[in-house]
């Protein structure tokens, strides 16, 4: 348990399938209590290398000292499996009081994007929202 956060289980549950995918499914608890269901495969059904979710890992361990279960939303974060796997989740469900919040993979693949996909717009400059949002900006 870290920092007072109990940890997620998983409770095995047989598999379902998802799309094209045969998955297995896995009840998801915290102290004892079912909160969500997940229906997880190994990347590679997907096409995908172990090495490929590394971002999304950083990403996870980065948010789960502020939201606990956010890093079970990530794809490809396994956070929220116990068993040291890195199986990647092609359907989350998560309880939320009296309804529920569905994830689904509907489409996995790999492409490429020009890099002016990513430029930044002519006309547009960086500015500093520190002051905008009531924050101290630091000195460098």
């Amino acid at each position: 348990m870290k920092g007072g956060v109990k940890a997620v289980a998983l409770q095995p549950t047989g598999s379902d399938k998802v799309g094209s995918w045969t998955c297995d499914k896995y009840d998801l608890t915290q102290d004892g209590q079912k909160f969500g269901e997940v229906c997880m495969v190994n990347p590679t059904t997907l096409g995908f290398g172990a090495t490929d979710f590394d971002v999304m890992r950083q990403m996870g361990a980065f948010y789960s000292a502020m939201a606990p279960l956010m890093p079970t939303q990530l794809p490809g974060v396994s956070a929220i499996d116990q068993r040291g796997s890195s199986d990647f989740p092609v359907k989350t469900v998560i309880m939320m009081g009296q309804g529920q919040m569905t994830t689904e993979v509907i489409e996995a693949g790999r492409r490429t994007f020009p890099d002016s996909l990513f430029a930044v717009p002519a006309g547009f400059t960086k500015q500093d929202l520190t002051g905008l949002m009531g924050g101290r900006g630091t000195q460098r």
